[in-house]
């Protein structure tokens, strides 16, 4: 039985596990002893509580630098939940038409209110078709 052994590591040398299958993947370990015979494997490595001999190619003697992480754009924060918190709003307020007020006053002095549940037939919808005239709306009825 061959192994890969190219005498990379020497004892004393820290080194990484480089087994994704493994929990104990990228762990640090100190090389304790280098098997020349030829049987086993080379390498003998202590991770702090346990000596366990490792090949070669299970071996690091760096980490990888890790991968190039997400680069996150910066957001509009004046939508008035962003970091100056809610309603910190600075845009330019809305400010209503003197039509745009009289026609929702006009939705308000002809509007149709549930007795029972207080919902609007003009702003929340409500409808008012089973008991006509009883101004209890259809949800309640």
């Amino acid at each position: 039985m061959k192994h890969d052994y190219t005498g990379k590591f020497s004892v004393g040398d820290t080194v990484y596990l480089n087994d994704k299958s493994s929990l104990s993947h990228h762990r640090q370990g100190t090389v304790t002893e280098v098997n020349l015979n030829g049987k086993g494997y080379p390498y003998r490595v202590n991770f702090g509580t346990t000596h366990v001999y490792h090949p070669e190619r299970e071996l690091l003697a760096e980490l990888p630098k890790p991968e190039q992480a997400q680069q996150w754009q910066s957001m509009d924060v004046d939508s008035g939940l962003g970091i100056g918190g809610i309603n910190n709003d600075q845009a330019m307020p809305f400010i209503p038409s003197v039509r745009a007020i009289e026609r929702v006053q006009k939705m308000h002095d002809t509007d149709t209110i549930c007795k029972r549940c207080g919902a609007s037939a003009n702003f929340d919808g409500a409808m008012f078709t089973t008991l006509g005239g009883s101004n209890i709306c259809d949800d309640c009825a």
